[in-house]
């Protein structure tokens, strides 16, 4: 007997005609067992018909996949550490304590100090981060904008951004004090630039308004994940396409063409608005973030 049957046959004798004398000697702990396992039922259900936790959890699943791959030992002493209440505590205050310094009057390089710590901490326990990502926020840090990255020694051609879209971006109203909402995930995807990587693969994570864009290194040997503490969030829309963004950085970021920035203006930004590189961390709502972003901005 299916649930649907089972959940049916459960509630009949409240639908079949039945004598007063009948209803009445009904024993009520039977029906409040009754009610009791209906609803528990009901339960099993609607936890195997959402999606967004199956998606979640098949994210974090191929991520531990990529990093210890058939090493079951390795992977179960990780998720020993990282689910282990108070370790996770102590990994949480750690995270406070650098984003309410983040808030206070410091210096770009000040700023970068605090950022190489908050990577250090969500590289070594991305797991802990991404399945609590509610307990986080985010402050603007700068506008996403594509320089030669630093990782790659190959010819690059001269494309660059616009004189108007940099003027644009002068009288953008920043984001700021952005919420997580909840620890659902949306989508995993190796990126196209990976084929121009040596011994790494550049990831995409969407979550909402938010892509998370990290490297899984040493993938010949043993891999590490290097997620950051840097997010890029678009303002206007939720259905972003990482297969678009991919492109648009493959073609921008990596070779250096112009094609690329025009799109990366044209299509990306008008489409899902500017992008921002926000700054994750567990920041206090009351605090001003006033100076959280770069200097002379």
């Amino acid at each position: 007997m299916n649930k649907r049957n089972l959940l049916n046959f459960l509630f009949v004798p409240t639908l079949i005609p039945a004598p007063l004398t009948a209803i009445s000697c009904v024993d009520k702990s039977e029906k409040s067992d009754l009610n009791a396992l209906a609803t528990k039922i009901g339960d099993v259900v609607n936890k195997k018909e959402n999606p967004a936790i199956e998606v979640t959890k098949k994210i974090i699943n191929d991520l531990l996949k990529q990093v210890y791959r058939d090493n079951d030992v390795e992977k179960i002493n990780f998720l020993d550490q990282q689910q282990n209440k108070e370790y996770q505590k102590n990994i949480f205050l750690k995270i406070k304590e650098l984003s309410k310094k983040w808030n206070s009057k410091l210096n770009n390089t000040e700023k970068e100090n605090i950022a190489n710590q908050l990577n250090q901490i969500y590289e070594k326990n991305w797991y802990i981060v991404l399945t609590n990502i509610n307990k986080f926020n985010l402050r603007f840090y700068e506008w996403l904008l594509f320089d030669k990255p630093e990782f790659l020694s190959q010819i690059r051609a001269d494309g660059k951004h616009s004189k108007e879209y940099l003027n644009s971006l002068k009288s953008e109203k920043k984001p700021d004090n952005v919420p997580i909402i909840n620890n659902y995930l949306k989508e995993l995807k190796e990126g196209d630039e990976s084929g121009e990587l040596s011994n790494m693969n550049m990831l995409y994570l969407k979550k909402d308004s938010m892509i998370f864009r990290f490297r899984v290194v040493d993938t010949l040997t043993k891999p590490k994940i290097k997620l950051t503490c840097f997010v890029w969030y678009f303002s206007k829309f939720k259905n972003i396409s990482i297969n678009l963004i991919s492109d648009i950085v493959h073609s921008a970021y990596i070779h250096g063409v112009q094609e690329g920035f025009n799109r990366f203006e044209n299509d990306m930004a008008n489409r899902y608005g500017k992008p921002a590189k926000m700054i994750m961390g567990i920041f206090d709502d009351n605090a001003s973030s006033t100076n959280g972003g770069k200097e002379n901005e």
